[in-house]
């Protein structure tokens, strides 16, 4: 596998960078192609969820037949079933909605392009920097944060499947 760069424009100007593990074979026209169908799959997400105009209160863990004293409780649970319904819906959109641009690209390509930290590294090395409490330390070309795309294990552990 190797790096690719998928630059972000807005209004005409670079935004920021993605940075994503494409197959050593993959040409940029190609890439270019999954990164366009992306962005649209993003576009249509974004539009789902901006038509949960009135977003869905939790349905609860189970009906509350105190508050309808003139139904009965087939009806009750009947009636708690589609707001359970409706509620897991809404959660998928939501959800769908909240992947980032290389969760989108990773997806449409059926795991052929991995996300940054997807891929173990070949080498690493590690560096202290004690305790330099309010003193900032540039680390060059990188974005600190938290984030791994498979939520069960961390990059280098094994997937435990």
């Amino acid at each position: 596998m190797k790096i690719a760069q998928i630059n972000h424009y807005r209004c005409g100007e670079s935004d920021a960078q993605s940075y994503v593990w494409v197959p050593d074979d993959m040409a940029a026209d190609q890439l270019q192609v999954w990164v366009d169908k992306a962005q649209k799959e993003y576009d249509i997400a974004v539009q789902a969820l901006e038509k949960l105009h009135h977003p869905l209160p939790p349905p609860g863990y189970a009906p509350d037949y105190s508050k309808y004293p003139d139904k009965t409780v087939a009806e009750i649970e009947k009636a708690h079933a589609v707001r359970v319904s409706e509620w897991a819906i809404q959660g998928n959109i939501k959800k769908t909605a909240q992947r980032n641009f290389g969760q989108i690209l990773k997806g449409i390509t059926d795991g052929k392009i991995l996300t940054f930290y997807e891929v173990a590294f070949s080498i690493s090395a590690d560096v202290d920097w004690g305790h330099r409490h309010g003193k900032k330390v540039d680390y060059g070309e990188t974005d600190i944060k938290d984030f791994y795309p498979n939520f069960d294990t961390y990059p280098g552990e094994e997937d435990g499947s």
